[in-house]
């Protein structure tokens, strides 16, 4: 947020996440048309995470590792409907992704259900490895779109998920993690 991170902080995430080749998949479907490549650029990335009110707000939790304070990824929600839904999204770091990657998306997911008393929560990638990591989590299918979603102006499948507040706490999908609280 703001006023309350470091100033660099949205240029130094983006960089990482460009590092990494990933600006590409979070931002594929964003457009296009110019000679270079506008989308997941440093300008698109600050307006895309900047957006902290209205209709298009994004919450964004900044995941790092314990023992270093290393950046591992992040993890946003968007099309926040207060008091009811929003939809989850997250980008790890390619060392971080496995274990550190699950325990951080538990955690902000308690938080989630918790701090902003939602009662479901959804998923929607183009990316099969991202769907997998949502089901991991404990997201359920609900459909394969096909041809739902554009990548590189290519027609892609849509995998839709969700995960109730209920499901999250009752069902035996933290292996091991145990959150804070129980909202």
């Amino acid at each position: 947020v703001r006023g309350y991170a470091p100033r660099h902080a949205l240029g130094s995430l983006w960089q990482l996440m460009e590092e990494e080749g990933a600006t590409h998949e979070v931002f594929a479907n964003e457009g296009g048309g110019t000679p270079i490549q506008l989308e997941g650029d440093l300008v698109s990335f600050v307006a895309y995470f900047s957006q902290t009110e209205g209709e298009h707000a994004r919450y964004t939790t900044v995941c790092e590792e314990t023992e270093s304070g290393e950046v591992m990824g992040l993890i946003w929600y968007d099309r926040i409907q207060p008091k009811w839904s929003g939809f989850a999204n997250i980008w790890m770091r390619k060392k971080f992704r496995g274990k550190q990657a699950c325990e951080a998306s538990w955690a902000s997911l308690d938080y989630a259900f918790t701090q902003f008393g939602w009662g479901k929560m959804w998923a929607l990638t183009p990316w099969k490895h991202a769907a997998k990591h949502a089901m991991i989590m404990g997201f359920r299918p609900v459909a394969t779109l096909q041809g739902f979603m554009l990548v590189d102006g290519e027609p892609r499948q849509g995998y839709l998920l969700e995960m109730n507040k209920e499901h999250f706490y009752t069902e035996d999908t933290h292996h091991g993690w145990r959150q804070s609280s129980k909202g």
